[in-house]
């Protein structure tokens, strides 16, 4: 009895992953590496420094690596809360944009925050989130109670995206009005 439940777990995690990649199109760069259109290949929670006045704090930022855009996550975001809290650049080359006092689960009354970040750069593309609960806790952290379900809940995000739409423009906009702004203080 015991090999036939292992058994069932397996055929029901091999039917997860392999309907994840059969709705995941790749296409290849002129360099060869595979690029995944609403997917990625493969995840890693990845340690990240913020320096705050001379304090570095470490956080858990969870990233999806090989992903034809690096706005992903804030996509996602975007086409389930509506427009951010907050967006800045907080001496990233990309934004940081925010979500704040978001209930991402129906049987979870927590209220999460979301930070989206990405990267497109020569040899990587990545988009990556980092999430806080309602007292600040890291929960991507391998304390955290909800790390799988988090990182269940934003990969099916990413693999249910669907086309281009009013993210990306405002997202080029707010980029531009920032930009603007840099250039007249200087």
């Amino acid at each position: 009895m015991k090999y036939l439940y292992a058994f069932v777990l397996m055929l029901f995690f091999f039917n997860q992953s392999s309907y994840s990649q059969s709705k995941t199109k790749k296409r290849i760069t002129p360099g060869g590496k595979a690029i995944y259109i609403n997917g990625f290949s493969d995840y890693k929670i990845e340690p990240f420094l913020s320096i705050i006045k001379k304090d570095s704090i470490r956080y858990h930022e969870l990233r999806f690596n090989n992903t034809n855009s690096a706005m992903y996550t804030g996509k996602f975001m975007y086409d389930t809360f509506g427009e951010w809290d907050k967006f800045t650049l907080n001496k990233q080359p990309y934004p940081f944009v925010i979500w704040e006092n978001k209930k991402l689960f129906n049987d979870d009354p927590e209220l999460y925050t979301v930070v989206t970040i990405g990267y497109e750069g020569n040899n990587s593309i990545y988009t990556s989130v980092l999430v806080f609960d309602s007292k600040n806790r890291d929960c991507l952290s391998d304390t955290s109670k909800s790390k799988t379900k988090l990182i269940q809940y934003f990969s099916e995000g990413i693999w249910n995206l669907t086309g281009r739409d009013k993210y990306y423009k405002l997202w080029h906009k707010e980029m531009k009005k920032i930009r603007n702004s840099k250039l007249k203080t200087n």
